[in-house]
């Protein structure tokens, strides 16, 4: 910016230039007279200097001699200007002239500028004790914010094309046990349709939610403001909807059970049914978190919420990202329930007694997307999306590392959800067993609930990230600067990646559990050595929670002291350390695969279980490898 000195105005300014070349002709004064009525820079002597401020990110910044910004609704968009003063002690007139035909006095004033264009803002501040005037100016560019369009056209996509890709899969694994059975029972078309079309629900959910995000943001049928805030919103809808409708696959695979159990005995279409529908649970709870995001940001209806449109509105949009990542990654343990579901129509079908013990079986890896659900409305309630109004924390890049904070929450519980996987697994050998010898139904349930282990860990780092950001409790802002808050949000998001990848073993953890309570349904003696050979891929799990926990507490987010040059290269390489030993930790399926086969080879020769053993750790070195490298990460990039 530059700071201009001027005798009062510019109509004074050429009168007494006229006046001085007359007096100065007449040789009345002399020519440093002259000198006097220039304008002036500061760096050509002016002592006096006044700099125009704008509010941004909380704060009255010095943005230079250009500022853009978005106007998010029709009717316009407000600026808050201030300014500094230096060497001017006694202020008289301070006039602000908008470049849009508006004034105003005063030293705080807003402004709402409702037209596009590109403004140039004069300030003009008198100084009472040198009789001058000083002037700054500001050029402000308005521009109809319609960066959100696309946005939306992505979270649409999101919605029907992945929950269709789910659908499609499910329909197609259910058709196939349709077409197997009217081969031989060609009688049983009718119904047999009715289990294949049961899938098809997750996709007519992300059809209907593509089609609301692209009718109430004016895409479709009409043309309006998409802010950006609006668009990343969609995103949340998107993901939550679309991801969570994966869990098609699952029900695809109950009713390919069921059709087979119903071919065999017609009674048993309504217990197929019922088993059938159980893995959609996830997929309603992706519906509900997105429409409860559209509702409560004004999505729903086209009356968007002032709060989106405003200082607040990034961060609670990021916020919803991290909601539909929660509750739609977490969805996918419906492929495990389909799973469970499978197997247990399939030993009704041998002993109808058993429906409420496969019932029990069958509901077991939901609890992964219950956990994904309750995180993600505790995000929504606690930013204060949900009633109550969005909390003041949520104010510019606070916001945004709050919002960063939701998204590593929305990980860490989401993905971890994902051994919901090995639940399934586990409890439809569970269930198997159970149907073979009833007895051994409290020990089948043990190995089942092995795998829940790693959605825990995910939703404890969670509610974790939510406590000591402030965002669950008491709000706070994250540190002082914009470089503290935007490295305790990548850290955060570094903390997800840890456990919630890592918590992928589970899906190992499911298939050597499987293999156990198999092989204790034949030898109950084997349940002790069974346990061993279970827990073994729960090791990368702990190694995940490991690193999450140090990242928090050497970031300073558990104690509030913050490592010396934290700033947003830090957070990157917390990232870094989360992406390392989480996928690492993923050697955990390996892991179960290899302590599976270790079990059942122990049942047939019980010397082998150290060679078993051996066998079965060698898939963790790998995570091993992965721990290692995120702890040189935190020790060498100034953590600890």
């Amino acid at each position: 910016m530059r700071s201009l000195s001027v005798e009062m105005n510019s109509k004074v300014l050429v009168s007494l230039t006229v006046v001085t070349l007359l007096l100065f002709l007449l040789g009345v004064v002399p020519v440093q007279g002259l000198e006097d009525t220039k304008i002036q820079s500061e760096e050509n002597g002016v002592e006096g200097r006044i700099d125009i401020l704008v509010y941004e990110d909380g704060e009255y910044r010095d943005v230079g001699d250009h500022v853009k910004r978005y106007m998010a609704h029709e009717e316009g968009e407000e600026i808050r200007f201030n300014f500094t003063a230096k060497n001017i002690e006694h202020l008289g007139n301070i006039t602000w002239d908008f470049g849009d035909g508006e004034e105003n006095q005063g030293r705080l004033v807003n402004h709402t500028f409702t037209e596009e264009g590109t403004y140039n803002v004069t300030l003009s501040v008198e100084d009472l004790e040198s009789n001058r005037i000083y002037m700054d100016e500001l050029f402000v560019e308005i521009e109809k914010d319609e960066r959100g369009t696309f946005l939306t056209a992505i979270g649409a996509g999101l919605a029907v094309g992945i929950a269709g890709m789910g659908a499609g899969i499910g329909v197609g694994i259910a058709g196939a046990a349709g077409a197997g059975t009217i081969a031989e029972k060609p009688d049983k078309f009718g119904k047999c349709l009715v289990f294949q079309a049961l899938p098809q629900t997750q996709a007519i959910y992300g059809l209907l939610i593509a089609v609301l995000l692209l009718l109430f943001t004016g895409v479709i049928g009409g043309e309006g403001f998409v802010p950006l805030t609006i668009g990343i919103a969609s995103l949340g809808v998107g993901l939550a909807v679309g991801i969570a409708g994966l869990s098609a696959i699952g029900q695809g695979i109950a009713a390919s059970g069921s059709i087979a159990a119903y071919s065999e005995k017609e009674e048993l279409f309504g217990k197929g049914m019922v088993f059938s529908v159980l893995p959609e649970t996830q997929a309603i709870y992706g519906l509900l978190i997105g429409i409860l995001i559209m509702v409560f940001t004004g999505l729903l209806g086209g009356n968007i919420s002032a709060d989106l449109l405003g200082e607040k509105g990034l961060g609670v949009a990021i916020i919803t990202i991290g909601a539909g990542l929660a509750v739609g990654v977490a969805g996918l343990s419906g492929i495990g329930q389909g799973i469970a579901s499978g197997a247990g129509i399939g030993s009704v079908a041998e002993k109808e007694d058993l429906f409420g013990k496969g019932m029990v079986f069958s509901v077991l890896p939901e609890t992964q997307a219950i956990y994904g659900l309750l995180i993600a409305i505790l995000l929504m309630v606690f930013s204060g999306l949900l009633g109550g109004g969005v909390i003041d924390a949520m104010v510019g890049s606070s916001g945004i590392g709050l919002g960063l904070i939701g998204i590593g929450a929305g990980l860490a519980v989401g993905v971890a959800g994902l051994s919901g996987i090995g639940q399934g697994i586990a409890a439809a050998s569970g269930i198997g067993s159970v149907a073979e010898k009833e007895e051994v139904f409290g020990r089948g349930m043990v190995f089942s609930v092995l795998p829940e282990t790693q959605a825990i860990y995910g939703m404890l780092i969670a509610i974790l990230l939510m406590i000591f950001s402030g965002l669950l409790g008491d709000p706070v802002l994250l540190g002082e600067t914009r470089e503290i808050q935007l490295f305790i949000g990548l850290v955060g998001v570094g903390a997800g990646l840890s456990v919630g990848i890592a918590g992928l073993s589970g899906i190992g953890q499911g298939i050597a559990a499987g293999s156990g309570i198999a092989t204790v349904a034949e030898d109950e003696q084997m349940f002790g050595r069974g346990m061993v050979f279970s827990v073994l891929p729960e090791t990368q799990a702990i190694y995940g929670m490991l690193i999450a926990i140090l990242l928090m507490v050497f970031s300073g987010m558990l104690g509030g002291v913050y490592p010396e040059g934290a700033g947003i290269q830090m957070g990157i390489a917390a990232v870094g350390a989360g992406l390392a030993i989480g996928i690492a930790g993923v050697s955990g399926v390996g892991q179960g695969i290899t302590s599976g086969s270790a079990i059942a080879a122990v049942s047939k020769r019980e010397e082998t279980f150290g060679k078993g053993m051996i066998f079965s750790v060698m898939s963790e070195t790998f995570a091993i490898f992965g721990l290692l490298i995120a702890i040189f990460i935190i020790v060498f990039l100034g953590f600890m």
